[in-house]
């Protein structure tokens, strides 16, 4: 048998999956190092449910994970360094996003920097998963209350709130 686990956050419906002999399959939740290392901007639905998922695998108890994207094996203690760095790549674009919306921007605009800033190569494909990452990350920062947003003449513009 084996243990059906929620992991929500990449997509609504993510789960993995808990062997009787502690091994994990955690599907699209962690990508191995040199994808991340290429491909930092995850295609994210919901950042706090991802965050919630990344906390929760840490307290699960396993002997070994198996990553969704290049089958790769990796044992608990290195799932730990790959958490964390699926943390910091997250915390890196909450960063660069509320620097960028010192001034008020558009969803468009703020994307092309995203994009440009970073070096994210794209084709129309991935500029769509680039596009619905970065609403996920508004959605999470406007219910943090951290960034706000006016309609103006026609077009939604972000703006960071100030402390």
């Amino acid at each position: 048998m084996f243990d059906i686990i929620e992991f929500q956050g990449h997509t609504p419906g993510s789960i993995a999956v808990l062997t009787k002999d502690n091994v994990i399959f955690v599907g699209d939740l962690l990508i191995g190092d040199e994808i991340l290392s290429k491909y930092d901007f995850l295609f994210l639905y919901d950042i706090q449910e991802q965050i919630n998922s990344l906390e929760k695998l840490k307290n699960i108890d396993f002997e070994y994970l198996v990553l969704g994207h290049g089958k790769q094996v990796i044992s608990k203690e290195d799932s730990y360094k790959l958490i964390e760095k699926h943390l910091n790549a997250l915390k890196k674009y909450l960063y660069q996003i509320r620097e960028l919306l010192v001034e008020p921007k558009s969803l468009e605009i703020l994307l092309k920097n995203i994009i440009n800033n970073n070096n994210l190569s794209n084709n129309y494909k991935e500029y769509h998963f680039f596009k619905s990452s970065l609403v996920s990350v508004i959605s999470y920062l406007v219910d943090l209350e951290e960034i706000g947003y006016i309609l103006e003449n026609g077009e939604l513009l972000y703006y960071t709130k100030t402390k």
